[in-house]
């Protein structure tokens, strides 16, 4: 807890002075709020609550967008409401574009689909029935395709579909994925795999823990109550306390 104490009054210095401290990013909690993760690599606390009652939630440079039992919500990094949409009740799959823009929203209790069109999403056509199992992760990396990681009683496979008519483009097999998997911007894999996370050819060790990956900030990620920088050649591993009551209102 030292640590902890240390950190906070060096926050509130920096506060006091009119410094702010940098934002990594959001992370949902345990108690299924979303808050800001501020602080340094190594030295990170969680911020106030800026949204509650969250199944899902994933962020990129400049939007987070929350998936709450009845709905939809993008935000930008002021926490500024830019589009919310009632939605079935049941946790969402995101994708972001290259840039960061708010790109797919995959909804597994209705097998919907939804794209980012300027400003809001909207329902787009989807074969459902094509994808063979149940969707864990989504990416779009161009306006033609779209891939999915499916969970299959034989296993993980990674599955591209055409945006035009719904086609399969490709499927491949994913035998090394046996836990939690994130699919980034471009496609490429992210996945757990025992005390380790990997990302291509490089591996980032973990030690003991396990948990949803999901996206908090431009080259972050979330394992628990773990932030992980995935940088090429800034990786680095940092926990961060749920709440840290003296930086609460």
């Amino acid at each position: 807890m030292k640590w902890l104490v240390l950190l906070c009054a060096g926050l509130l210095a920096q506060a006091q002075s009119g410094i702010a401290p940098p934002q990594i990013g959001f992370v949902l909690n345990s108690d299924q709020t979303v808050r800001p993760l501020i602080g340094f690599a190594g030295n990170l606390i969680s911020g106030d609550s800026i949204f509650e009652g969250v199944l899902s939630t994933a962020s990129s440079a400049s939007w987070t967008l929350v998936k709450t039992p009845s709905t939809l919500v993008a935000s930008d990094l002021k926490h500024n409401f830019q589009f919310s949409l009632d939605t079935d009740d049941g946790k969402a799959l995101f994708a972001f574009s290259q840039d960061g823009v708010p790109a797919l929203v995959f909804l597994p209790g209705s097998n919907t689909l939804q794209q980012w069109r300027t400003d809001h999403f909207e329902w787009v056509r989807f074969f459902a029935d094509s994808l063979g199992g149940d969707p864990v992760a989504i990416a779009r990396p161009t306006e033609n395709w779209v891939r999915f990681v499916i969970r299959r009683p034989d296993g993980f496979w990674q599955l591209d579909l055409s945006t035009q008519d719904g086609s399969i483009l490709g499927q491949t097999a994913l035998p090394r994925i046996q836990g939690s998997v994130l699919l980034q911007a471009d496609g490429s894999l992210i996945y757990l795999d025992q005390s380790s996370l990997v990302i291509g050819s490089r591996r980032i060790e973990l030690g003991s823990v396990g948990g949803e990956l999901r996206s908090i900030g431009d080259g972050w990620v979330q394992v628990g109550q773990l932030a992980v920088r995935i940088t090429p050649g800034h990786e680095q591993v940092s926990q961060f306390p749920e709440v840290a009551p003296c930086c609460e209102n």
